[in-house]
């Protein structure tokens, strides 16, 4: 359905939701704001959204915003801490690039798939070296503190005050 479409015929998606236009003055219900966020999904502009529902644009985002932070607060997030976490100078050597395999050999060494290995895995077998320990480990504590992060944004959000730019890191972090 075009843009144009939705804006000749706003009660035409409004009824296939299910939601009536709410008046002005009346807060916006839940169900409201998750249609007004599954239609952001879908690519329809805030400016057509505040025409749709007849409200300002200002409330359209903040509607969008505490679907959004509800959502992501619903979100499992699980990760394994470690103290160097907490050390903002360590941060920095977290997150630097993986370290380089030790040598040449190990750059290129390439495993066999085991045999009676279903082939959709077993293409998974040479197609990319292996990681060394060092590389896994690196990885694998970034992607800890990574998540870490995003915990301790998501902790400190309040669905009702959300802004865009927080959301957009939490998502980033996870």
């Amino acid at each position: 359905m075009a843009a144009h479409d939705i804006l000749d015929t706003p009660q035409r998606i409004l009824t296939v939701e299910g939601v009536r236009p709410s008046s002005r003055s009346a807060p916006l219900d839940e169900s409201t704001k998750a249609l007004i966020y599954r239609q952001s999904r879908r690519g329809v502009s805030v400016e057509l959204l505040a025409r749709q529902f007849k409200r300002p644009k200002a409330t359209i985002e903040k509607a969008i915003n505490e679907v959004r932070a509800l959502r992501l607060l619903e979100t499992k997030l699980e990760f394994m801490y470690d103290p160097s976490f907490d050390d903002p100078a360590l941060a920095a050597t977290i997150l630097a690039p993986m370290p380089a395999a030790a040598g040449k050999a190990q750059a290129v060494s390439r495993t066999k798939a085991p045999a009676g290995l279903p082939p959709y895995l077993a293409s998974l077998y040479g197609d990319a070296p292996l990681l060394n320990r060092e590389q896994e480990a690196h990885l694998f504590r970034k992607m800890n503190y990574l998540k870490y992060r995003a915990s301790k944004l998501r902790d400190a959000l309040n669905p009702e005050r959300a802004k865009a730019a927080e959301l957009n890191e939490i998502e980033r972090l996870q």
